[in-house]
């Protein structure tokens, strides 16, 4: 178990304040990105009935916490227990797909709900950073349609460590610029064989 997980309060900020010299600086309050989907053992289906009715039960008047799943991934890890598969090389036509339900999701909520105020959002997976740069503008344009995202919005996309063609990764990375992403979250486990 790591060490940064035990121990008090006190004592893990101590321990987080390490990274600060290097600009990997956390605060405690800032580890809250995983609950922003369920394991897949944890969700059930719904009905687009059932849907509606939640949908009718919700005070858009509190703003959301946005989080967007890309379940594809160029690797299995052992520790992650959520809903992917592997890209491969019909990763384009899959890519397209998920792409298009995503948008299809967010208008039906844009729909009954108006313009999506949110505090946060979430690029997960899977691996996003997998998304081609057209697919991450594709779906970042239906984002910035339908949601306000508060001034000090926290976003945030997972990047999986692996070598990436150089001008792909700057204009991946301009992208996320572009569109006001504060955060890359790079899972250390995902590096190790």
């Amino acid at each position: 178990m790591s060490s940064f997980i035990i121990g008090s309060a006190t004592e893990k900020a101590r321990r987080l304040r390490r990274f600060d010299p290097i600009g990997l600086n956390r605060t405690l309050h800032g580890y809250y990105y995983i609950a922003h989907y369920f394991p897949l053992r944890a969700q059930d289906e719904i009905t687009a009935g059932g849907a509606d009715k939640l949908l009718a039960k919700v005070d858009v008047s509190q703003g959301f916490e946005a989080y967007i799943h890309f379940p594809f991934c160029e690797v299995i890890c052992s520790f992650c227990h959520f809903m992917k598969e592997l890209g491969g090389a019909s990763l384009g036509e899959k890519e397209n797909d998920i792409l298009g339900a995503v948008e299809k999701e967010i208008e039906m909520y844009a729909a009954r709900l108006g313009t999506i105020n949110a505090h946060s959002l979430q690029l997960g997976g899977g691996t996003p950073s997998l998304m081609s740069n057209a697919g991450l503008k594709r779906i970042l344009g239906v984002v910035n349609k339908h949601f306000r995202f508060d001034a000090n919005a926290e976003k945030k996309i997972e990047l999986f460590p692996k070598r990436y063609d150089a001008r792909e990764l700057r204009e991946k990375l301009a992208i996320l610029k572009d569109h006001g992403f504060t955060d890359i979250v790079i899972d250390l486990e995902s590096g190790n064989p």
